[in-house]
């Protein structure tokens, strides 16, 4: 209430809408929209499981935003993979540690691009907005990657099909760049596939146990990654990360590819 500004008499007030109601509204405005690219700022782990939740409880069908024709994305890592393209298209605030602040309001205020009453929904929604379009004009690379990586099956193709690309994470502000191949995928979430960093030796995965396969998948600093294809990973086939991303040493991801040959297996539990 304090972070939105919200007084108790809205709370109680019976004349607004139930939350049944709310639900069905947003649901009639999304779809009246779709086809569309549904993006916000940090939402793909927040805002939108909140509204996949939300449509359950009320008896819709809940992945709406990527249904047929709809794709999903997030600005939070838009931008953050902008900066590492296109280092200085963004203005990025530091926090007293040292480390960068990506977060919304920072990147606003250190851009030119706040309003007042920030904590306002609507604030922050046309603050995405504005740093998205920053981001159109001065990291068109970064754009247009976005803009395809919203699309589950775009992704699915890319990570399924190519012998090998970069996977982009970032921890702490900073972009890490692995190469990467998939080697199968999740056995409880069609979405999800297993990875397998090529700066590591595959050898000796196929003379493994489970239980063995198991703990090498557990623990910390593991070569194995996961991701959704759903998620909008930030995702770069390796005949394009040469031109994308110099300094990349690409030529060893390649030779470790080809002399790769994994075991596609289900790691249960």
């Amino acid at each position: 209430m304090l972070t939105n500004r919200l007084p108790i008499e809205l709370l109680v007030d019976r004349g607004l809408p139930t939350h049944s109601e709310m639900v069905a509204e947003v649901r009639h405005k999304l779809l009246a929209w779709s086809p569309a690219v549904f993006a916000g700022f940090n939402s793909i782990g927040v805002d939108e499981e909140m509204l996949r939740n939300a449509l359950f409880q009320t008896l819709f069908h809940p992945y709406l935003t990527s249904g047929t024709g709809c794709g999903r994305a997030d600005a939070y890592g838009l931008v953050q993979t902008a900066c590492a393209l296109s280092p200085g298209c963004l203005a990025v605030p530091l926090k007293v540690d040292g480390r960068r602040d990506f977060s919304l309001a920072s990147l606003l205020d250190a851009n030119g691009l706040s309003s007042e009453d920030a904590h306002y929904a609507m604030s922050e929604v046309l603050g995405t907005v504005a740093l998205c379009r920053r981001v159109k004009d001065r990291s068109p690379d970064a754009w247009q990657r976005f803009v395809r990586l919203s699309n589950r099956a775009a992704v699915a193709e890319l990570v399924d099909e190519e012998q090998g690309f970069l996977l982009t994470e970032f921890y702490g502000g900073e972009a890490y760049h692995l190469a990467v191949v998939c080697i199968g995928m999740s056995p409880d979430n069609r979405q999800g596939r297993f990875c397998i960093d090529l700066d590591h030796d595959p050898d000796g995965w196929d003379r493994m146990s489970d239980d063995e396969v198991r703990a090498e998948i557990s623990r910390k600093g593991t070569p194995l990654r996961r991701l959704r294809v759903n998620g909008a990973p930030t995702l770069t086939p390796l005949e394009e990360a040469d031109d994308l991303m110099p300094g990349i040493d690409v030529e060893t991801a390649r030779e470790g590819l080809a002399a790769t040959a994994p075991p596609v297996r289900s790691a249960q539990g």
